[in-house]
This record gives structure tokens, sequence and C-alpha cells, in this order.
């Protein structure tokens, strides 16, 4: 199998576009919502075992992946995870943009992301780069400060902010989605996006304007401890079907895609702490000031 210059990738794999690497095919899951639920787990063990290297990948992205498929592979794979629902969002507009949550969501912040991902349905954006991204982390304290993004959703104090990755400060809004697309058209207008069709925000921050700049910092960033009995570790980012069966055993019926190279497992954590309340903000919870 003849492998494209790395240094030429532009464009980010999914189910339906596979990645060819030295390895064979590899392909990237982005799991709607970010949550798993048990029979979907399973299923996904069942397959990592029947396919390809037999690992599960954890991205820094909150994606998933199986690689060393044959093309054979990659064939049958595709309905199985169809069939999981694990392929729909590539089957959308929307799916080549990146949107990634903080674990510890509440409804506002799952709220937040599902309407950001309708409207990137829409054919302006087509236009964004594919490794474009959104995060959303509107906690007391920010834990996803160190994940890769472009238009970052957050909160100062009790007020949510929308900032340019690049800048230390966003605007205050009622309305983050809007504010956050309104950010997004602007890097398509400003003619950040290049001729090769990539462009990161951060290159073009100090040429955002005012209006959509603002003057707001966001919470103080965490640093997310993985170390307890809601958290299913992948050492080096790779987890094995007998890892995430064993993660099973708990009755849990329910799991999150994390870009801490684990899955997290709200059921089994502590108090409150799934819903990012002010148990992160006093430093308890699994996290550390950053």
């Amino acid at each position: 199998m003849s492998v494209p210059d790395r240094k030429a990738w532009g464009w980010c794999p999914s189910v339906l576009r596979p990645m060819p690497l030295d390895d064979g095919l590899m392909v990237r899951i982005r799991v709607p919502g970010g949550a798993l639920s048990a029979a979907q787990a399973e299923g996904l063990a069942e397959l990592a075992e029947r396919f390809g290297a037999g690992v599960i990948e954890l991205t820094n992205r909150a994606n998933l992946q199986v690689r060393g498929l044959s093309e054979a592979d990659h064939a049958a794979l595709v309905p199985e995870l169809e069939a999981l629902g694990l392929a729909q969002i590539d089957h959308t507009p929307s799916g080549r943009v990146n949107i990634t949550q903080s674990p510890f969501r509440g409804v506002s912040a799952a709220g937040i992301a599902a309407e950001l991902a309708d409207h990137l349905a829409a054919a302006e954006f087509g236009a964004l780069p594919q490794k474009f991204g959104f995060v959303v982390d509107i906690g007391m304290s920010r834990v996803l400060a160190d994940v890769p993004g472009d238009v970052r959703i957050e909160a100062a104090g009790a007020e949510l902010i929308v900032r340019a990755e690049g800048s230390a400060v966003g605007c205050v809004t009622g309305e983050p989605v809007r504010a956050a697309l309104d950010l997004a058209r602007w890097f398509v207008a400003a003619d950040c996006v290049g001729a090769d069709g990539r462009g990161r925000m951060a290159e073009h921050a100090a040429k955002v304007p005012d209006t959509l700049r603002g003057d707001t910092q966001p919470n103080d960033a965490v640093r997310v401890r993985t170390d307890g009995p809601e958290w299913l570790c992948a050492p080096e980012g790779v987890l094995s079907p007998k890892a995430l069966r064993a993660g099973l055993k708990h009755h849990v019926t329910k799991l999150r895609v994390t870009p801490f190279r684990a899955l997290y497992m709200p059921e089994l954590a502590p108090g409150d702490i799934q819903d990012n309340k002010a148990e992160l903000a006093m430093g308890r919870g699994g996290v550390d000031a950053v």
C-alpha cells in the first residue's frame, strides 16, 4: 500500500474515508455527542477484536480510532459501525468539523454542543478547514485548556464567553452558539483559509476584530486527574477490548469519550462532580490547578 506524504495531509480520516498508514488503513470514529452506551461499547470491543490491530485508540480530540485495517476489513467494518450508530456523523455536512465537550458537562453544555452541530451542517461552513475545531468548556473551571481548538465557548464567572484560540480574552454573550458561528464566519471571510484548504485560528488571532475579540478572561484552568474509579484509562492512548469490557462490569450504562486518553463513566463519579460544579473550582473531584 502506498502511504502518502504525511506533511501533505490536510484532511481528517473518518469511518467512511480511512487514512492509509504504514500498518494499513485507519478509521476515526466521531462518537455522536461524545457519549457511548454500554451496548455500543460492547459492540466496539467485539469489532476491535475482529478487525485490524485488535485495539481501540483514544485521541486528544475525544475521538476513537481503529487501525491496521485491510481494504476488506474496512469494507466489512463500515456497516457494523453504522449498525451501532457510530458512523452517522460522517453522513452529515458538519461531520468534518470537530466539537470537543468537557466530560463533566451538564444539560446546558450538551445543548450548546448539539445546537452548534446542527448549525454547522449549513453549506456556508463547508469552507472551514477539516481540522477546524470548537471547544465547549463552560464549567466553574476550564478542563479543556490544553485540548486543540479554534473557537472556544467558555465561562467567565457565571457568564459565557466566546474566545478565539490564541487570544487571552473573549466576548461575553447570551447567545454562545451565534457568537461562535460569527467568529467562524469571520475566519472564512477574512481569508484565513489557505489555498490548500488549511488554516488555524491561533495563526490569525491578532486580526480578530474588537467586536468579536471582547475583553473578558475565562475562568481558571485545571488539570484533570484520571485516577478515580470513574475513569477507564488507555495507556498511551491504546485501549484493549478486554479493558473496555472490564469497565462495563460495574453496571455502567453510559461512557463519555474524553481528550484525556480515557473514557469517563459519570455513574461511578462521586457527588455532582460529573456536572462540573463547585467541586472542580475548589480543587476537588480529580483535578489539579494548572
